[in-house]
């Protein structure tokens, strides 16, 4: 039995299963982004929540499958998955062209590139943090460590400002920090920097960078994928009305002030590109706001910090009708599995052994009817 494999045989392998990771994850990706541009009555973090449950199938498309799961019942209604019984079989049906290799090669560029603009981003998020000034007293820092002490941070995050961008963002995994732009605090009140740092500060009491982060490496692993790029642009976009909810709902701004200070601070903005593993308050370009600002503004809309308990069940249910996949038919992932003389010489004697006892149960029978 080998165990090697071929360039043909590992490109093969790999085409077979990203291609049922891909229509599965796009699949969900999908319903989930039409669920929550029609669903817009609902409140943010259950949208929030039903997206996250998209992106973790992206992160996870091969969960063991449920007799429950979607993916399941299809499979049961008719949507076989092609068997594969190993990996020469499935190099021998694309051999006689070389897509699956050129493919390979095509995605591991891709990769590559992906990696190269993430550790770029990274990169400049480091040099605004190591070259900017903390913020360590002050009217505004006194603001601040209320501010987060009233939002029940174990450590309050640090505060810098910098000149090297134009809008504010929170950023951090272990040590969370917030970045304010140098001209948002010469032109800006005190009255309307509280809103833009209550914002940032309820992105880091979420976890939100965490998310960020997955989103990013994910983004390496499927970025040919346009289904996951526009689910990973409709998740920040419902994230930043989730924060805006979470802020309101806290009490931390009204509606009115809030609206103010997102005004003040698209203003001051340049239109920059900025990192996308970084939390822009304004997003990751300058927009409109006039849908965001309209949304804030309508009383009628339940706002809440977290979701309740009969949320998250619901959401566990869906995740258990999404999540798991379907039962791919692999049975052996070794080349051929050639028989050793051995194992060939034991076939041969339990088929000879079985033809003789058919043959004695045969005998048997005749005599008896005789």
């Amino acid at each position: 039995m080998t165990g090697t494999f071929t360039m043909q045989q590992i490109s093969s392998l790999w085409g077979y299963y990203l291609f049922q990771a891909f229509w599965q994850a796009s699949l969900t990706g999908i319903t989930a982004i039409l669920f929550v541009k029609i669903c817009k009555f609902l409140p943010s973090n259950v949208r929030y929540g039903a997206l996250l449950v998209a992106l973790l199938k992206f992160a996870v498309p091969f969960l063991p499958p449920l007799s429950i799961g979607i993916f399941n019942v299809l499979q049961n209604a008719g949507g076989e998955v092609p068997a594969l019984n190993n990996i020469s079989e499935l190099a021998r049906r694309t051999t006689e062209n070389s897509w699956s290799l050129l493919l390979l090669t095509i995605y591991v560029l891709g990769v590559l590139a992906a990696v190269l603009s993430l550790c770029r981003q990274q990169r400049q998020l480091s040099t605004i943090r190591r070259q900017g000034i903390e913020i360590s007293s002050g009217e505004l820092y006194e603001e601040f460590q209320a501010m987060a002490k009233a939002m029940k941070f174990k450590q309050p995050p640090m505060l810098i400002t910098s000149a090297r961008t134009t809008v504010p963002f929170a950023y951090g995994v272990k040590a969370g920090f917030i970045v304010l732009p140098s001209v948002t605090l010469e032109r800006l009140s005190l009255d309307e920097l509280r809103p833009v740092l209550a914002h940032e500060l309820a992105h880091l009491r979420h976890w939100d960078q965490w998310t960020n982060w997955a989103q990013a490496l994910l983004g390496v692993v499927w970025w040919f994928n346009p289904v996951y790029h526009l689910l990973s642009k409709v998740i920040r976009e419902v994230r930043e009305e989730c924060r805006d909810d979470a802020v309101l709902a806290a009490g931390l701004a009204s509606s009115c002030s809030y609206s103010r200070s997102m005004l003040a601070v698209a203003a001051l903005a340049h239109p920059q590109p900025q990192p996308r593993i970084a939390l822009h308050s304004l997003g990751h370009h300058p927009h409109p706001l006039a849908a965001r600002l309209m949304r804030i503004a309508d009383t009628g809309i339940l706002r809440r910090e977290r979701l309740t308990a009969l949320q998250l069940f619901w959401l566990f249910l869906v995740a258990l009708f999404i999540l798991p996949g379907m039962a791919l038919k692999v049975s052996s992932i070794v080349e051929g599995s050639p028989r050793t003389a051995e194992n060939s010489s034991s076939v041969e004697f339990i088929r000879v052994h079985d033809s003789h006892q058919d043959h004695q149960q045969a005998h048997k029978s005749t005599h008896k009817h005789h």
